[in-house]
């Protein structure tokens, strides 16, 4: 296999349906130019069966590793990584959602733009399944912008998050971003090595925001190519919205510890409890009468326990 090849890695739990679509819309790519490897979560039963019967006639280009436990989002695709760079060389790495669709010059428009910023991430241009825009970029709040958020409507707070991309071009087709969440990321190999891959000790969620961190500060940038695009179908791994919502809230207060200390984890506290507070004060009016605003309510309140948990 050639040295300028780029790895494309697929963190697979459950939903083989999704994984199998994702696969299906990358299989014209060259396979002397790309490689992609499913590394599968120790799903249940019948995803591995279906995953194999796909992947067995196109083990030229693609390739299943089952792990015999769950490692979560960031590490496995760690563990992935390490397994190919031991098998074969590759450059480049582009990491992947498996609940994508990618369109046909996605990767090599990225790649065009990653040849000429080796020092960035690149991310396309991400849509909802409808073709509507999904924001996957975000901006530098700071902690008091993030901390008024919890008083903020999610459309509000969003706003915040999300920000304005500068343009680089004047096109407007590639812009600069603080970050984005790695549904999609393009990167070269030294780009990975060099910020150390993902954390470990974070099971799923903000390891995007905390690789985004290290990478800032080693001087590498996002930026965004509106000329290639994918839809993203936003599956989710999580087996609840309570499990969800608590790996969530878990991780960012692990995040928020880890590059600001005591001051970080009392405003990730302080976020959290404040937003669920009145998530719930809102809800209970309305749970007399409504099933769907009782499980809410309950939501909140077991995240606000949550929070209250050293």
């Amino acid at each position: 296999m050639s040295g300028n090849k780029t790895l494309i890695v697929l963190v697979s739990y459950n939903h083989w349906e999704m994984t199998v679509d994702c696969i299906r819309s990358l299989q014209h790519l060259p396979k002397e130019e790309f490689a992609t490897v499913i590394f599968d979560n120790c799903s249940d039963k019948e995803t591995t069966e279906n995953l194999r019967k796909i992947i067995e006639p196109i083990q030229d280009q693609f390739f299943l590793i089952e792990s015999n436990e769950n490692l979560g989002f960031g590490k496995a695709n760690n563990r992935a990584i390490e397994i190919c760079h031991q098998k074969f060389p590759f450059t480049n790495l582009c990491l992947l959602n498996n609940d994508t669709i990618v369109s046909k010059d996605c990767l090599p428009k990225l790649l065009d733009v990653l040849r000429n910023n080796p020092n960035a991430i690149v991310a396309p241009k991400t849509l909802n399944k409808d073709g509507s825009l999904q924001k996957n970029y975000y901006a530098n709040i700071f902690f008091k912008q993030f901390f008024f958020n919890a008083f903020r409507s999610k459309q509000k707070a969003a706003d915040y998050l999300h920000g304005t991309p500068a343009n680089v071009n004047t096109t407007g087709t590639i812009q600069k971003t603080d970050w984005t969440a790695a549904i999609c990321w393009c990167m070269t190999m030294e780009t990975w090595n060099t910020v150390g891959g993902f954390d470990k000790n974070i099971f799923m969620y903000y390891e995007d925001v905390d690789f985004a961190l290290r990478a800032k500060d080693c001087g590498f940038e996002y930026l965004i190519n509106n000329e290639a695009t994918l839809t993203h179908l936003d599956g989710g791994s999580a087996k609840s919205t309570l499990s969800r919502s608590l790996q969530h809230d878990n991780a960012q207060e692990y995040m928020f510890k880890k590059h600001w200390g005591l001051k970080g984890l009392i405003v990730s506290k302080a976020f959290r409890i404040i937003r669920s507070s009145i998530r719930l004060l809102t809800a209970i009016p309305r749970a007399i009468a409504s099933t769907q605003s009782r499980e809410y309510a309950l939501l909140h309140f077991k995240l606000l326990v949550n929070a209250f948990k050293v």
